[in-house]
C-alpha cells in the first residue's frame, strides 16, 4: 500500500477536505455530536451516503454542524456500511492518521519530528490545541485489513509524538467546528489538503 503524493492547495473548506478524503470510497460517512457534558448520554449520529452528489453531502454535513454546533463534532475516518460506527460497520479506509496534541508533545518539538518524518502529510488540519495528520493511501483498505492500518498509525505516533488513536474505527474532530474542551472554544482549521 503506497502513500499518494501531489501539490498542495492553498484555501480549503470542508468540502475540500472530504473530497480528498472520500474520493476513491464507497459507503457512508459517519457524523457525531458529542455533549460538552458528561451526564449527558444521547450522542446524535447521522450517516451520509457517498452515493450521491458533492453538492448533496456538503449541505448535509454542514445541516448536521450547523444543528449540533453546540457540541462537539467528530466523524469516522473510516467510512461506515450506514448501520454503526464500530469496526464490523467499516467500509473503506482512506488513509493513515496521527492525533497530535500539544499537551502531550510541545509543539516545536513535534514540528522538528514531522520535518525529518519519511513521509508528508497529505491534509493537516489544526484541531485547536495539536493538529490532526491524515496521510491519504493510493486506494482505500477494505476493513478486512484494518489491523495493518492500526499498526502504521501505531508507528506513525510513535515517530512523532501523536496520541494513542490507531485504531481503524476511530473519530476525529470536524474541520470548520468549534473544539469545545477548552475554554476559548478555537476553531478546528484545515491547513493544508493535498487535492490529487
Amino acid at each position: 500500500m503506497g502513500i499518494a503524493t501531489s501539490m498542495i492547495k492553498k484555501e480549503f473548506k470542508r468540502l475540500d477536505f472530504f473530497k480528498a478524503l472520500y474520493r476513491r470510497c464507497n459507503g457512508y460517512i459517519e457524523l457525531r455530536a458529542i455533549p460538552k457534558m458528561e451526564n449527558e448520554r444521547r450522542i446524535p449520529r447521522v450517516f451520509v451516503s457517498l452515493g450521491t452528489d458533492w453538492k448533496t453531502i456538503s449541505e448535509k454535513v454542514d445541516s448536521f454542524c450547523n444543528q449540533y454546533k453546540d457540541r462537539n463534532l467528530y466523524f469516522g475516518v473510516a467510512t461506515r456500511d450506514g448501520k454503526g460506527g464500530k469496526k464490523k460497520n467499516v467500509v473503506h479506509i482512506p488513509c493513515v492518521w496521527a492525533d497530535i496534541d500539544y499537551k502531550d508533545i510541545p509543539r516545536e518539538e513535534f514540528e522538528k519530528k514531522l520535518e525529518i518524518f519519511s513521509f508528508k502529510p497529505s491534509i493537516i488540519v489544526n484541531s485547536g490545541h495539536g493538529v490532526h495528520l491524515y496521510f491519504l493511501l493510493d486506494k482505500p483498505v477494505e476493513q478486512k485489513n484494518g489491523v495493518e492500518i492500526e499498526k502504521i498509525n501505531e508507528w506513525i505516533a510513535s515517530e512523532i509524538g501523536g496520541d494513542d488513536v490507531h485504531s481503524w474505527e476511530h473519530i476525529l474532530r470536524i474541520p470548520d467546528t468549534n473544539n469545545h474542551k477548552y475554554e476559548e472554544k478555537t476553531i478546528c482549521k484545515i491547513k493544508e489538503v493535498n487535492d490529487d
